[in-house]
């Protein structure tokens, strides 16, 4: 819940002020206007970025590291790669907005990815209760 509570407020403060938060680098307007637009589209899904990290700590705790550090090479380095090299230079995708938007798509790939695994990897240790 901290991490959506983190995301949330976040997202707000982007929200009322990502205008504000660009100008502390630039007053330029059009660089602030498209410095505003990749705020909103990289913030507002960033939780899902935390949530990656928080199941790559997890398999760490099964003892599991060399899987979660593939998959997230894989998911997130290697297809942005492919969207630069591949989609990127088609018309439909060749731009600053598309471009912005494939972080988070890097960042769901690889969030389910390493779900997947988690559950897999979960269902070998037996239930505790503490009760």
């Amino acid at each position: 819940t901290l991490l959506f509570s983190i995301a949330l407020l976040t997202g707000i403060i982007v929200f009322f002020f990502g205008r504000n938060l660009a100008g502390i680098f630039t007053k330029d307007g059009e660089v602030l206007q498209y410095a505003k637009e990749r705020l909103e589209i990289i913030v507002y899904p960033y939780m899902i970025f935390g949530m990656m990290d928080t199941l790559v700590g997890a398999l760490r705790g099964f003892g599991c590291s060399i899987q979660p550090m593939f998959i997230s090479l894989v998911g997130i380095c290697l297809s942005r790669v492919f969207y630069v090299m591949v989609l990127f230079p088609m018309e439909f995708f060749h731009g600053l907005r598309p471009l912005y938007i494939s972080y988070p798509v890097s960042w769901m790939i690889t969030a389910f990815s390493l779900w997947i695994m988690y559950f897999y990897i979960r269902k070998q240790y037996p239930r505790v209760d503490y009760r």
